[in-house]
C-alpha cells in the first residue's frame, strides 16, 4: 500500500481523509458537492460554526490528485473529482484489515496466536501491523505475539500475503495457552 495514503486512512478525520471517503461512497463528486458536505459536516459537529476554509479543502484535493488517488474530469462547468482504481484497491485492501472480529462469534476451544518478527529498520511496518491486529480486536500476549479466542478472516491471511510478510509473521492454531483463565476474563468468555 502507498504509505502516504496508508497514513491519511490510518490517521483519520483529516480533510483529505473525509474527501476519500466521500468519494468512496458517492463514487463522483463536484468540489460543490465535496465542499457543501463539508460545511453541513462541520456545522453539526460545531454547532452551526461554519466558517470551513474553502482554500483547505481545495489544497487538499489537488494534493490528492497530484498523489494519484483522485482523478478529475469535465462535465458542463463542473469540476468532477473520482477516486483512481490504485487508489480504489488500497482503500478497499485497508477496509479489510479494519473489520473487527464478530461479537455473536462462538469460541471453539482454540486459540491463534499471530506472531511477528519484523526488525527496527521496518518500524513502520511494525507499528502498521500492531494497529492492524488491535483493531481485529486481538489483545496483546508478549511484545510481538498477539492472541485471538475466534479465528482469523481469510482476509487477514490475504493482507499478510500482499504485504509480502508471510516470512516475517507467523500463526499459530492451538487448544492451550499459559494462564487461560486470565485470557478467557479478558475476551469474556
Amino acid at each position: 500500500m502507498d504509505k502516504t495514503l496508508e497514513r491519511i486512512l490510518v490517521r483519520g478525520g483529516s480533510i483529505s481523509w473525509q474527501i476519500i471517503k466521500l468519494l468512496a461512497k458517492a463514487g463522483q463528486a463536484t468540489f460543490e458537492h465535496i465542499e457543501d458536505t463539508f460545511i453541513t459536516n462541520y456545522n453539526h459537529r460545531h454547532r452551526g460554526w461554519h466558517d470551513y476554509p474553502r482554500r483547505s479543502i481545495y489544497n487538499a484535493s489537488q494534493r490528492l490528485r497530484a498523489k494519484g488517488y483522485v482523478r478529475t474530469s469535465t462535465t458542463g462547468n463542473a469540476v468532477v473529482f473520482e477516486l483512481t482504481e490504485a487508489a480504489k484497491k488500497q482503500l478497499l485492501a485497508f477496509e479489510k484489515l479494519t473489520l473487527k472480529h464478530r461479537s455473536a462469534m462462538r469460541w471453539d476451544k482454540r486459540w491463534r496466536l499471530v506472531s511477528f518478527d519484523i526488525p527496527e529498520t521496518q518500524r513502520k511496518y511494525r507499528d502498521t501491523l500492531r494497529r492492524k491486529l488491535k483493531r481485529l480486536g486481538l489483545k496483546q500476549f508478549q511484545q510481538s505475539v498477539w492472541v485471538s479466542p475466534y479465528p482469523l478472516a481469510d482476509d487477514f491471511h490475504q493482507i499478510i500475503a500482499e504485504g509480502g510478510l508471510e516470512n516475517r509473521v507467523v500463526i499459530i492454531d492451538s487448544d492451550r495457552l499459559p494462564d487461560e483463565a486470565k485470557w478467557k476474563r479478558r475476551f469474556g468468555l
